[in-house]
């Protein structure tokens, strides 16, 4: 091939992305762990793949087309260090999914987006819940009374980031809840269960990887399950860390904020109401699934603005603000033109830029929720300025008393968590 040549390197490009490559991992792997008087624990797995044309393949490919990966399920063994124990085998999720159709096979991306998305589900099992993940983090979750409604208004959180991205939900989904699906481009759709109706819709997108995992009623079991993380250095080292569990599964384990400064105790002034406490318990479970810096700002039983792997807290803060304003200005072009907010003229754009400003994005009443504490008030402050009515992070931050005094100047309930959920 000419490299030189840009039309056939992308096409080249292009044609790794339909490949599935071929698999060297070996069929099964095993992991001892050698304690200092010569005993073992051991782990066991196997490779894990699925029936395609080309017969049983595992893994499409990692992070991109150029490196091979393999899924493995935990099959024998156990360890426990440091008085925690691995999940035990046999209670595979992703692992153990079968896949009602592949399109293209999944890769490395798609099997994460659902982890991802089952992580937070695992706390929200109590109503029909929607997940919408993009490149391993949650652009959208949305909990209401039905899974069609949760689908709809998780879709139309953040439309934009939702375009190609991972659908998870925790109750079966039936004919009316595929056909709201279909109609957007999406790259896997999980679930406990598929009508016949709704597997017919849904095949209609050649393309779509559909996944049907057994155990998502049974999440809230996973809750005080903890797994091995591993991370592997450029060195070939391994960085070895006890998965992340919340401490936070009920609205009263929130503490009211309180700091000391200069000898004396300064407190929230500001009680939270029971309904915020539900919205910022919500927002919790969502943004311990985010990469750090992370905020998640919630509205009825939505996020309605995340920002995520940002370098400052402030910055995580700007970004959820700001697409929460294009959330709304993409919904009110569908509404007025529907058409999309990119597709319209200046002057129309002009227009619905004039309403979002007004409404302020729509954020007024929403609460936010920080992955750890916020060292300087300027984030809050910017929240402060949308309308933001409670928070709940953290705290531990030397400048806590300054984060509460401004909270209680705007007269909002500030929470601690006592918990910080760094996912880097």
């Amino acid at each position: 091939m000419n490299t030189n040549n840009p039309s056939q390197h992308r096409q080249h490009i292009a044609q790794r992305y339909h490949q599935i490559a071929t698999e060297h991992f070996p069929p099964q792997i095993e992991i001892s762990f050698i304690a200092e008087d010569g005993q073992r624990q051991l782990l066991l797995y196997e490779k894990v793949g699925w029936k395609s044309s080309q017969g049983m393949s595992g893994i499409r490919y990692g992070d991109n087309p150029s490196q091979p990966a393999a899924l493995y399920r935990l099959i024998n063994g156990n360890v426990e260090i440091a008085g925690v124990t691995q999940i035990a085998a046999q209670r595979g999720l992703v692992t153990a999914a079968d896949l009602l159709q592949s399109g293209k096979h999944p890769g490395k991306t798609n099997l994460i987006d659902i982890d991802v998305a089952l992580q937070i589900l695992r706390y929200l099992a109590q109503r029909p819940t929607a997940v919408i993940i993009k490149h391993n983090n949650p652009c959208a979750v949305a909990s209401t009374s039905s899974i069609a409604e949760a689908v709809e208004r998780a879709q139309q959180a953040d439309p934009i980031a939702a375009f190609g991205g991972s659908y998870v939900l925790n109750r079966a989904i039936g004919a009316d809840t595929a056909k709201i699906i279909a109609a957007h481009y999406c790259e896997v759709v999980a679930a406990p269960s598929f009508s016949r109706q709704a597997i017919d819709i849904l095949r209609q997108r050649a393309n779509l990887r559909i996944f049907q995992i057994h155990n998502i009623e049974k999440l809230a079991e996973y809750i005080p399950q903890r797994y091995l993380d591993w991370r592997a250095l450029m060195d070939g080292g391994l960085c070895l860390q006890w998965s992340y569990s919340s401490a936070l599964l009920e609205r009263e384990h929130f503490s009211i904020a309180q700091a000391k400064h200069q000898g004396k105790m300064v407190h929230s002034q500001y009680n939270a109401t029971p309904a915020q406490l539900e919205e910022l318990l919500f927002g919790w479970h969502v943004v311990e699934a985010l990469t750090s810096n992370a905020i998640v700002l919630v509205k009825n039983g939505c996020t309605v603005g995340i920002g995520c792997g940002s370098l400052d807290r402030v910055g995580a803060v700007r970004i959820a603000c700001r697409r929460a304003y294009g959330a709304l200005q993409e919904r009110l072009a569908q509404e007025h033109h529907t058409s999309s907010y990119a597709e319209l003229s200046p002057q129309e754009q002009r227009a619905i830029n004039s309403q979002v400003a007004q409404r302020r994005g729509d954020l007024s009443s929403a609460v936010m929720v920080s992955d750890a504490f916020f060292p300087f008030p300027d984030g809050v402050r910017l929240a402060l300025e949308e309308g933001i009515a409670a928070i709940a992070e953290p705290g531990g931050a030397i400048r806590d008393w300054e984060i509460i005094a401004c909270c209680n100047q705007h007269q909002i309930p500030l929470l601690f968590s006592g918990q910080r959920a760094f996912r880097h």
